[in-house]
């Protein structure tokens, strides 16, 4: 669980790295929004196992309308 968490903080900090570079602000902040748009879908990805659990069991406690 340590490998993981200390690779999760790595990428982080890349990630913050990234954010912080001149560069990604350029040009109407074009880079800014391609790299934001894959930072999301990359931890959604990367804390998938962290969240998913609480959605799973907050979904099975729902109590389901029957449509008349």
């Amino acid at each position: 669980m340590d490998i993981v968490i200390q690779k999760l903080v790595e990428l982080w900090l890349y990630d913050i790295e990234v954010f912080s570079q001149a560069w990604i602000y350029w040009c109407l902040m074009i880079p800014f929004m391609f790299y934001f748009s894959f930072f999301i879908m990359k931890w959604t990805i990367l804390t998938t196992p962290v969240w998913l659990p609480f959605i799973i069991i907050i979904s099975s406690f729902r109590i389901h309308k029957k449509e008349n």
